[in-house]
């Protein structure tokens, strides 16, 4: 059952027009196995794209600077964090590390978009990490 929902939701989204790019035509076919891209199901293969279409959405949708601040108290990042911002938006760390810094209150933040993805940087340390926007 399960299996047949995928196929039917796959059919629904290829037919609503919403694959713009699909992962496997921007891959060569050496890209493709390299990565293991090309054993995935086409089950799996479907919400992979979609997954980056969405991210590819709220990139699109996102200015290339933002200048805001973290709601409440902020002591840094550990690998994991999420950062609420006053503005609304909610950003999840997509970088590895961890940094730490005496409790700040609603600290200014800048998120600058880049070739590579979105970096927030706390706007009186310097500091910056990779971060993805969920909302």
């Amino acid at each position: 059952m399960k299996s047949g929902l995928y196929f039917v939701v796959l059919v629904v989204w290829a037919y609503s027009g919403a694959i713009q790019a699909s992962i496997e035509k921007e891959m060569t076919q050496i890209e493709l196995e390299a990565t293991g891209i090309s054993k995935l199901s086409v089950q799996e293969l479907a919400r992979l794209n979609l997954w980056l279409e969405q991210r590819q959405i709220l990139r699109d949708q996102t200015p290339a600077l933002i200048s805001a601040r973290i709601l409440g108290e902020f002591e840094g990042w550990d690998g994991d964090t999420r950062f609420r911002l006053d503005n609304g938006q909610l950003w999840q760390q997509r970088v590895g590390g961890r940094y730490r810094v005496p409790v700040r209150t609603n600290p200014e933040v800048e998120i600058e978009r880049s070739r590579f993805g979105h970096y927030l940087k706390v706007v009186e340390t310097g500091r910056m990490v990779g971060v993805y926007r969920i909302r």
